[in-house]
């Protein structure tokens, strides 16, 4: 019997049994993991630490103006939460708050896109401050690539290291007494009882923080979709190289395509780039990948055009596994009362940091503290049915193929000045398509 058992140990997992063990130092806390800590997507990013979240311009919108500045402080407060709780228990995951440029890099639409993006961002209440547009000239000084038109940026990023983050998280809740229990399948999940090998666990509440794996909990069936994103990482890079990249330590970035990039250079001297993958009929999470694997072509290839200075051969490492996307691309928490059952995910890359927010919001909702963290839009109350559901197969596979080949040839074709009386339309047809799955 425990107070809370909690299934999975990536980010989501991990950080709600610290803010419960806050809230009640006293409760009996237990995690079960299938693999071991940090297995799923917590393990496998890029390392992008954002005070932020998908959607948050529909988010902020809707709000009146008071409780939108509250909700924006949750939000850009999640960079500078995370370094304190790092700082205070010693957690040493390469933390470095440089902030993070969207670049305008290769061709004129992606600067239109970021102009575009910018006016969502004002027209939804945030501050200037929050996102600005820099000049070419002031681009190149943090960023070297071939034809910058500008960028965004925001101070509202870090980088870290993930698996540091994970371990280092895992071993604080150990010394605070949670129990981790690796290696772990969760077989059925019901009301106040968890089967884990076999073997009832009774526990007082439950938090799923699954992410892409199958839910055993009918609720959250065919409400996340998951897809793969692939990471490449370099060799360590001299700091003449760098100059010809990445030249301020840290730096999160992303060219803006539709491919979904982003980079960083980290402290261990290698530059990070990952894209946006593929998804697997069936909607089956993926994790296993071998170095020569055909998925890692396509952040491969797009570094290059970014960075023609570097070479596959430059390239030494590679990862991917599977994210689960909800249906529009907002991330979600909530609880269930009657059954005690707690839920979050539907992270669309930003989930390092929203598993942060997540999780305390979690943890304050299962005590029922009652808190700005538990009055925010993006809270359910109660099963999730009002999350829209996925269609069923074929209609993603064939979806994700189709928005994927059109993306592709929509990059191609700017990024090598083709066919340029077709850029016009082509970027308004993918804009149209990408908004179709929201």
């Amino acid at each position: 019997m425990v107070d809370v058992a909690i299934v999975g140990a990536g980010f989501t997992g991990l950080w709600t049994a610290y803010f419960l063990k806050q809230l009640r130092p006293t409760w009996r806390i237990a995690i079960f993991e299938q693999h071991h800590v940090g297995y799923g997507a917590s393990g496998r990013n890029g390392g992008w630490l954002i005070g932020g979240m998908a959607g948050q311009e529909d988010w902020l919108s809707g709000l009146a103006g008071g409780q939108r500045q509250h909700s924006q402080q949750l939000l850009y407060g999640i960079v500078e939460s995370v370094r304190a709780v790092c700082e205070k228990h010693q957690i040493n995951c390469d933390f470095n708050h440089a902030g993070v440029l969207y670049a305008a890099a290769r061709y004129p639409e992606q600067a239109h896109s970021a102009h575009a993006w910018l006016n969502e961002i004002h027209a939804s209440g945030q501050p200037e401050s929050a996102f600005r547009w820099l000049s070419k000239s002031d681009t190149e000084s943090l960023l070297s690539m071939p034809e910058l038109y500008g960028g965004l940026y925001s101070p509202h990023c870090a980088t870290i290291n993930p698996v540091k983050l994970c371990l280092g998280l895992a071993s604080t809740l150990k010394g605070m007494g949670v129990q981790i229990v690796e290696h772990a399948r969760v077989e059925e999940v019901s009301n106040r009882k968890v089967t884990i090998n076999s073997q009832p666990v009774e526990c007082g509440h439950m938090v799923l923080a699954s992410e892409a794996f199958p839910s055993t909990w009918q609720p959250l069936t065919r409400k996340r979709l998951p897809v793969y994103s692939n990471v490449i990482a370099t060799r360590t890079l001299s700091e003449s190289e760098w100059q010809q990249t990445v030249k301020k330590p840290g730096l999160a970035f992303s060219d803006l395509c539709r491919s979904v990039t982003y980079g960083q250079r980290s402290q261990g001297g290698h530059m990070v780039f990952g894209a946006r993958g593929g998804y697997q009929f069936g909607a089956k999470a993926r994790y296993e990948f071998t170095q020569d694997d055909p998925a890692f072509r396509a952040p491969t290839t797009l570094l290059q055009r970014l960075f023609p200075t570097l070479t596959e051969q430059d390239i030494q490492y590679r990862w991917a596994g599977s994210l689960a996307m909800s249906r529009g691309f907002r991330p979600f928490a909530g609880f269930d009362k009657e059954s005690g059952i707690a839920y979050a995910g539907g992270y669309g890359g930003e989930g390092v940091g929203a598993s942060h927010l997540f999780g305390q919001t979690l943890a304050e909702l299962i005590v029922e503290s009652g808190s700005i963290f538990t009055e925010q839009p993006w809270i359910i109350r109660g099963k999730p049915s009002q999350l829209k559901n996925w269609e069923a197969e074929p209609l993603p596979w064939l979806g994700y193929q189709t928005l994927g080949k059109l993306f592709a040839l929509e990059d191609w074709l700017c990024h090598e000045k083709k066919l340029p009386w077709l850029h016009k339309p082509l970027y308004s047809l993918s804009r149209l398509a990408a908004g179709l799955i929201h």
